[in-house]
């Protein structure tokens, strides 16, 4: 089942269109047009829907004659369409199993129950803008079809939904008499309807649907078998008998043509298939007399070898044998002994889950209980690995979309509240006018955020500064040349190396220069380590050397950003996870009290350094934080660029230290002025980029901005067409992954064919991973997406030895079975994967081929496991030779490896010609070519924008399909994540740091040779929308005067300090004498 949506552009064609396509006769009057929606009730409609009635409603005309806004200019409403799928459809129209046309009905109105109730919105005007309320109403009318454009059988109901919602009692104006006739005029409620929370929902009311209706389907003797996305499913005999795909794809004509249109114009994305949709929609075909239809499709039905009656003739006997009183006592018996030796085998091999009963209340539940309480548990768990916070509406879809029998869209709805009961799940605190509440978040996801903060607090006073301030300010200006540090960079770098605290926090905007910071710390640091040493060897002199390097560690995100600061700083460098992998056995208490001892020995005192801090998860950042307050380091400095990208997993740690630090009146330094871009317009695009006017840099970019129904073949073709000095001085930046593999293929072919890539190259079957969460790991439906399971490590879940396996079945009771490299056969469960584990280097993977020429420009995909290769993750090679026993590439250092036939690393890379945007935050290039479509609608978003159009030196492209629609993408979508603290009203981050935001943007135009943002803004008129200045200072002055009000915890969850800290004295440490050795 899908659910689309449409515009109704009329009301009289609507009315027309609707009423004269309905194939019912008078005798199925059950299932003809019928009004529907709590707002239909208050308007007295009901029964079968009248053309005259339905056109004026849509034209906003009441019962009573009241006029709901301007007929001439007024929306007329929406139009939900639910269509079964193809299986359903023939078997109901074909074999004529009207069962399934019921079922389809009840069910479309079960969903449009439950978007009622949770998405209805109408707008009241308060304090000058205009805020939804939930109305709980809706006006509505269904109406079945059974034809397809191209007159084949395809069921599907049109619920249109007029432009009509009541508001609630407390949200109407106050009676009020005219002045005139001296009647009382009373607010009846009647509003347009906001239809902008529906219509983002189509996805949930999808799944919703389908969840709902596969249960229906099932109780009529069929099963069922999950197909795609969003619970997409197909009906299956009772033995898994499937219709015959003769059958399906002659019947569907309308999908092959479409299909054949975008294979003609070798147009493979989702949104292109869309466009491809609307563009070739032929008024519908006359359906005409509807026996002689029917007979036209039993004509190709026997043409096509349909076999679709005899699974209707097995489901149909089957659901009569359930009926029957022997059968459903024989069945009942049989059920109850089935389902009590299943509760105890799951009881015996499920890992014990906090969100699942447990005991004896986990062997007493239905079969159906007790599956919506692991599916609800997973969802809740697949999206709290991602967000800190999220819907209960993303929490119904996520579960249904697992597939699990009996677990529907109303069960699931009780566990969250049982949950809510036992305090597993945290409702928000609203903000909505309407104290709707809509988001949730997790206890451990409070009790994490709790934590960081509380380490925070650990390390007052913990540090140990290299020098006093007033000794780093000469210091480090001598350490940094040649160059000079500006005053910011300096203010940064005196507080890494001067504060008494042990975790220091530096904001930096994108091009601020923080690596050129970091230059003089990490020599002030080597130098300190030197000196250390001398006096722990008690030596009078020692020889220093140009490449000497200290005991600080640089930390970052991903491998690319490793290598740059490694290169950048002089420090040495890992991943973030490779250094809490190392040390995370010492929080947990399995390592031995000499192995702790060792460790604290090599880590106590020293200097950590967090790169692009806006991308760690909080999860890693509450382990990091931890881990430098046990081992007691002596500087845990966290640095980057909270506008950025967030992370990929929950939470927004860094803004959360940020905000907890302003609130307490605590320094967060500020690196803010732009020292990468060189040209006026390219600072004036960043600095807008900066500050969030998304449709102002895009204006200053002019003609810079390119418009191409295929912007990903436009964007490699202006790469391919620079000369060959410039292309490697241009980043190409694609927002998706397969973007990116599509413009690595243009390019790569482009290269042959003008005789850049040499020779006939040789074809490598590389791997991809699936991207999946740990929780959709131990669900065997998973697992059908791909062919290989690598195995990385003993400690597994699975009892499975190191190596890789090919996935060779699948089976309904959710085991997999697995074949080796040697051949050997091993069968598991994932679902006996720990739920609160790690994933133990388990990877699912496919294998794609591609081809390799002597010249070619690869990134490694995975790490090399063998030391001192010098292969990394995510960093760039180019291949120097190939030749059958293997290839010879350079590395990004200028090392050369060669690797033979069999070498792991030639299954671990990839074309590089394109990178993505979490690639390319922290790197900078003369010219970057941004890519960004207006239909991408996660990956489009004001964070990627800032990044994409931030990475220049001296000039940037913007390649998209629709320039207008995509800055409305952008304004729409921010990008942002919510922290948990703050959906509960414990810490308003965003606010807080608006207001400083707010103090620092001001800031911008104290150089007087510097004209201010706002200056700029208001010469170039680059404001988004007329009044939105005017809401903004509004929203800024609101958020300023609340946040003396926002709540300071203390007590047992450490989140706070005191709000006017007592000042503390600074400790006089100075080692910079070190300097004269």
């Amino acid at each position: 089942m899908t659910v689309s949506i449409g515009k109704v552009h009329s009301a009289g064609g609507a009315a027309a269109y609707f009423a004269a396509d309905n194939y019912y006769t008078a005798e199925q009057s059950e299932a003809v047009s019928a009004w529907a929606g709590e707002g239909a009730k208050d308007l007295g409609l009901s029964g079968t829907v009248d053309t005259a009635t339905f056109e004026r409603i849509l034209n906003g005309e009441l019962p009573d004659g009241t006029q709901i806004g301007d007929p001439d200019t007024r929306d007329s409403g929406r139009d939900f369409t639910f269509s079964m799928p193809k299986s359903a459809s023939l078997l109901a129209l074909v074999s004529g199993d009207k069962r399934i046309l019921a079922a389809h009905m009840e069910t479309v109105k079960q969903t449009m129950v439950w978007a009622e109730r949770n998405l209805a919105e109408a707008r009241v005007h308060v304090d000058g803008k205009d805020v939804a309320v939930r109305t709980g109403n809706l006006v509505y009318a269904l109406f079945p079809h059974d034809t397809s454009r191209a007159t084949d059988p395809q069921s599907h109901i049109h619920a249109v939904i007029a432009n009509l919602s009541r508001l609630p009692e407390q949200f109407r104006n106050p009676d009020r008499v005219d002045e005139k006739t001296g009647e009382v005029i009373r607010d009846d409620g009647w509003r347009a309807w906001h239809n902008g929370t529906m219509y983002k929902a189509s996805a949930t009311l999808t799944s919703m649907a389908n969840a709902i209706l596969r249960e229906k389907i099932e109780a009529l003797g069929y099963k069922t078998e999950i197909t795609g996305k969003h619970g997409a499913f197909e009906l299956l005999g009772p033995n898994g008998e499937k219709i015959n795909k003769e059958a399906l794809d002659g019947f569907s004509k309308r999908g092959n043509d479409i299909k054949a249109k975008a294979e003609e114009l070798g147009v493979h994305s989702p949104e292109g298939r869309r466009a491809i949709t609307q563009r070739t929609r032929d008024p519908k075909m006359d359906a005409g007399d509807r026996a002689e239809l029917a007979e036209r499709w039993r004509a190709e039905a026997r043409d096509y070898r349909y076999n679709g009656d005899q699974i209707y003739a097995m489901a149909l006997a089957r659901s009569r044998e359930r009926s029957s009183p022997i059968e459903r006592g024989i069945l009942a018996v049989s059920t109850a002994i089935r389902d009590s030796r299943d509760r105890l085998v799951d009881y015996l091999k499920r890992p014990e889950d906090p969100l699942v009963d447990s005991g004896l209340a986990k062997l007493t539940r239905t079969p159906a209980t007790a599956r919506t309480q692991y599916a609800t548990a997973s969802a809740i768990r697949i999206l709290g690995e991602r967000e800190a916070v999220f819907s209960t509406a993303d929490v119904i879809k996520t579960a249904v979309d697992l597939g699990e029998t009996g677990v529907t869209p109303e069960r699931i709805e009780r566990r969250i509240a049982e949950l809510v009961e036992k305090g597993e799940i945290v409702p928000e605190t609203s903000q909505r006018l309407d104290k709707a509440i809509d988001m949730i978040t997790t206890r451990e996801a409070i009790k994490q955020e709790r934590r960081i903060l509380k380490a925070m607090d650990t390390g007052a006073g913990e540090a140990r500064p290299l020098m006093s301030a007033e000794v780093a300010r000469d210091r480090l200006q001598e350490l940094a040349a040649p160059r000079e540090l500006n005053t910011e960079q300096l203010a940064a770098a005196i507080q890494i190396v001067s504060s008494p605290d042990r975790i220091v926090l530096v904001q930096g905007r994108a091009g601020a220069g923080k690596s050129t910071m970091l230059q003089p710390v990490a020599k002030a640091e080597a130098i300190d380590a030197t000196a250390r040493l001398l006096g722990a060897e008690d030596a009078k002199s020692i020889l220093l050397t140009a490449d000497m390097r200290g005991d600080a560690q640089a930390l970052a995100f991903q491998n690319k950003m490793v290598a740059d600061l490694r290169t950048d700083t002089g420090m040495e460098a890992r991943t973030v996870d490779s250094f809490i992998y190392s040390n995370e056995k010492f929080l947990n208490g399995e390592a031995s009290a000499e192995a702790f001892a060792a460790r604290k020995a090599d880590l106590a005192g020293a200097y950590l350094v967090v790169d692009e801090a806006s991308m760690i998860s909080n999860e890693r950042m509450d382990k990091l934080t931890a881990i430098a307050n046990l081992m007691e380091v002596g500087r845990l400095a966290i640095i980057g660029d909270r506008k950025q990208l967030m992370p990929v997993d929950a939470g927004k740690s860094f803004s959360v230290m940020q905000a907890r630090a302003i609130q307490d009146q605590l320094p967060v330094s500020e690196v803010k002025i732009n020292m990468r871009q060189k040209t006026e317009d390219m600072r004036l695009v960043a600095d807008l980029a900066d500050a969030g006017n998304v449709r102002g840099a895009i204006a200053i970019l002019g003609e810079r901005v390119i418009e191409s129904k295929n912007r990903i073949a436009a964007a490699a073709g202006a790469w391919l067409a620079l000369p060959a000095d410039e292309r490697y001085k241009t980043t190409l930046l694609p927002s998706s992954r397969d973007g990116r593999s599509e413009a690595n293929q243009i390019i790569q072919d482009g290269l042959k064919a003008e005789g850049t890539l040499k020779g006939e190259g040789r074809a490598f079957n590389v791997r991809e991973t699936l991207q999946l969460t740990r929780e959709e790991y131990r669900y065997a439906r998973n697992w059908k997406a791909a062919h290989l399971l690598e195995v990385g490590s003993h400690d597994n879940g699975l009892g499975l030895p190191k190596g890789d396996y090919h996935i060779e079945r699948v089976f309904e009771n959710g085991r997999v079975q697995l074949r080796d490299m040697r051949g050997r056969k091993h069968r598991v469960e994932p679902s006996k994967i720990d739920p609160n584990g790690k994933l133990n280097r388990l990877k699912l993977s496919n294998e794609k081929r591609i081809e390799v020429h002597e010249g070619e420009r690869i990134r490694w995909t995975d790490s090399d496991k063998r030391d001192g290769r010098g292969m990394i993750n995510a960093t760039i090679a180019s291949i120097e030779k190939v030749d059958r026993d293997g290839i010879i590439v350079k590395l990004s250092d200028g090392e050369r490896r060669e690797l033979k036939n069999g070498d792991p690393m030639l299954k671990r890379m990839d074309l590089a010609y394109a990178i993505n945007t979490h690639m390319a935050q922290g790197i900078t290039n003369e010219t970057v070519f941004s890519v960004m479509g207006a239909g991408e609608t996660n990956l489009s978003n004001a964070r990627a924008f800032l990044v994409n159009h931030t990475r220049q030196q001296m000039d940037v492209r913007l390649f998209t399909d629709d320039k207008a629609k995509l800055i409305r993408q952008l304004e729409s979508n921010r990008g942002d994540k919510t922290s948990a603290l703050e959906a509960i009203g414990e810490l308003a981050v965003e606010r807080i740091l608006s207001g400083k935001d707010g103090s620092r943007d001001a800031a911008i135009g104290e150089d007087a040779s510097k004209p201010s943002l706002a200056d700029l803004e208001r010469k170039l008129d680059l404001g988004s929308t007329p009044g939105v200045a005017a809401e903004e200072m509004n929203e800024k002055s609101a958020s300023n005067g609340a946040d003396t009000d926002i709540a300071n915890p203390r007590g047992e969850n450490g989140a706070g300090r005191p709000a006017a800290p007592a000042p503390r004295e600074e400790t006089q440490l100075d080692r910079s004498k070190g300097l004269e050795l």
